[in-house]
């Protein structure tokens, strides 16, 4: 018991040292990925025959910048929203970079999926929503929208459960 507790405080100590860091706005994605890592890592000591995760993140991409918590973001929201620990979850984040030279990160869960107002809303929100909902997305659209303009997506689609992909 002392051995669980030892890692559940050292997951959460890595995960609050990023959340409270001093330089809030960017991050790489090795340091998004391994706040990503702490707080599954959190959840699957509480839940681990109900939760699986598979990270995939070319090797080329690790040290790219993006705004902080814009990947942990929605895994959260995936927790929040798509977990049920009598079910068994799979989490699956993908980093790469297309033809092009973009950057596409990909979130996946094998929940039942977005609703048809859920993806309209990922889609379309500009705003925080009534009771403050929605603030990560609408903080993540805006600051993605600041540092690469118009060229920066957020899409929102089903595909054996719901999937998030940022360009």
């Amino acid at each position: 018991e002392t051995a669980l507790i030892q890692k559940m405080t050292q997951y959460l100590s890595g995960y609050i040292r990023y959340t409270f860091r001093r330089d809030h706005s960017m991050a790489t994605i090795r340091e998004e990925l391994e706040t990503v890592k702490n707080y599954l890592n959190m959840q699957l000591l509480r839940f681990s025959d109900s939760l699986e995760c598979e990270i995939d993140i070319e090797s080329r991409v690790m040290d790219m910048r993006i705004p902080a918590m814009t990947i942990m973001t929605f895994v959260e929201n995936i927790i929040k929203h798509a977990f049920d620990m009598y079910d068994c979850i799979k989490i699956t984040v993908k980093a790469f970079l297309d033809d092009e030279g973009k950057l596409h990160i990909v979130i996946k869960d094998s929940g039942n999926g977005f609703s048809p107002e859920a993806i309209r809303h990922i889609m379309t929100c500009e705003q925080i929503g009534e009771g403050g909902k929605q603030v990560g997305i609408v903080n993540i659209k805006r600051r993605l929208r600041l540092v690469y303009g118009q060229e920066a997506q957020i899409l929102a689609s089903n595909e054996d459960g719901a999937r998030i992909e940022i360009i």
